[in-house]
């Protein structure tokens, strides 16, 4: 099939809001411009010299998150596109922890236990 362009997530993973993560799109041509969408929506264009175009998401808030994909454009012609990539931005929650106190012990006010 036709060459596609990669897009990833660095450093991978869930975003805490006001985070930040870079989203890259890398092509084996090095020489036209790729453009970043969101949904329908384009968001930033980068003109590249490499082959490579780096995308930064930084303070993220809850309205980042979604799919994205990039087009790979020369000359205005889009020649290659990539498959989506889902951002997450999710408030990072620790487990809560477990307490449990022991049948058949009694403890006196103001004991040590």
């Amino acid at each position: 099939g036709a060459p596609t362009v990669s897009i990833f997530q660095k450093p991978p993973g869930v975003i805490p809001p006001g985070g930040s993560t870079t989203i890259c799109c890398t092509y084996q041509r090095g020489y036209g411009s790729f453009v970043l969408y969101k949904g329908s929506r384009q968001l930033r264009t980068l003109e590249q010299s490499g082959s490579r175009a780096e995308f930064s998401i930084s303070n993220a808030t809850y309205e980042d998150r979604g799919a994205y994909f990039c087009h790979y454009l020369e000359g205005g012609t889009v020649l290659a596109r990539s498959g989506e990539l889902e951002i997450s931005v999710e408030e990072l929650r620790l487990p809560r922890p477990n307490l449990s106190v022991l049948p058949g012990h009694e403890v006196t006010a103001g004991a040590d236990v």
